[in-house]
């Protein structure tokens, strides 16, 4: 019986020992292969497996020089995709909003398909434009900075251009896509940036400071007074003028000095008068819109309770059609 006991007990042990011993083993190959330059430039890099093989081979294991070939190349590939799927429309994409202090940068990066927009490469490259649009301003003195396509495509990124590393996006995923356009946004003493996305998410990335959607505005207002009421949460106000801007869709500030010349020359004819230009030019200006939280206010009215005045607005919708759009 006790022989018996003891035989069990040994091979209880030397199973432990077994398992013990395939355990290190395969360990050991785990951290073997993480070590490896393959591994290591498939991870890094995002490239096939084969790509990654031929890179290496290419030069004799050097991973700086492989990873600096594959992308070019990647690039290269990208820039010919790019070449045959520019007549593609892009109707879908994403609008980039990110305030940070006194600072704000609002981008739009447009695709073919909704699909794509929820793509973890797609975000990246959003939201690392809008970094480098943030990054540009901030090296300048401009108080504003608006991006067309052309200058948006300018703008370094990492070691290139927006418009390479839009280019090796577009190959790797292999669908037409576009940095369209950006504005750069920085408050001066007694200003500051509100912002507001429609429907937001925070894309895959690790800054938790991004907002997409499809819809995003910037406001830029200045204390100039005290509000009626002192209790006012001039933050949330700000919100509500960004949500104004988004649904209401204003094509300029405005002034107070038209204010008052409007209501003057309201007050002196009848509204059977007036011309549609007139009321299609009210309809446009913010200051003059009735206020989306409350239509028996108007903006500038909100704005005067507040202490507030309006100094511009950025309003972006994704895929919406621009001026000069049809030339292209």
């Amino acid at each position: 019986m006790l022989l018996r006991l003891l035989v069990t007990r040994a091979k209880d042990i030397s199973g432990s020992l077994r398992s013990s011993c395939n355990l290190f083993h395969t360990a050991a190959i785990y951290q073997a292969a993480e070590k490896s330059p393959l591994v290591k430039l498939r991870k890094k890099t995002g490239f096939p497996v084969g790509k990654c093989k031929d890179a290496l081979s290419k030069f004799n294991n050097n991973f700086q020089e492989a990873e600096q070939w594959l992308r070019k190349e990647a690039q290269r590939e990208g820039w010919a995709k790019a070449t045959k799927l520019q007549g593609r429309p892009m109707s879908q994409g994403l609008v980039v909003l990110k305030v940070e202090g006194n600072q704000g940068v609002i981008v739009e990066v447009n695709c073919e398909t909704d699909f794509v927009a929820k793509n973890d490469k797609f975000q990246g490259l959003a939201t690392k434009i809008a970094n480098a649009c943030l990054h540009q301003g901030a090296s300048t003195n401009d108080s504003k900075i608006a991006y067309d396509k052309d200058s948006l495509a300018k703008v370094a990124v990492d070691d290139s251009t927006v418009a390479d590393a839009t280019a090796l996006v577009l190959g790797n995923i292999g669908e037409n896509m576009l940095a369209r356009r950006a504005v750069y946004m920085r408050a001066g003493e007694r200003e500051s940036i509100s912002y507001y996305v429609h429907a937001a998410m925070t894309p895959t990335v690790d800054d938790t400071k991004f907002l997409a959607g499809k819809y995003g505005a910037m406001v830029l207002t200045e204390k100039t007074g005290d509000p009626v009421d002192p209790t006012s949460d001039l933050k949330e106000i700000g919100r509500s003028l960004c949500l104004h801007v988004v649904g209401m869709n204003p094509k300029s500030v405005g002034s107070l000095k038209d204010l008052e010349s409007s209501d003057s020359s309201s007050s002196e004819s009848s509204s059977s008068e007036s011309s549609d230009d007139e009321e299609e030019e009210d309809d446009s200006v913010m200051l003059k819109q009735k206020f989306v939280m409350d239509e028996s206010l108007r903006v500038a009215d909100v704005l005067q309770a507040s202490g507030l005045t309006l100094k511009d607005f950025a309003r972006f919708e994704c895929g919406e059609v621009l001026e000069g759009d049809n030339a292209d």
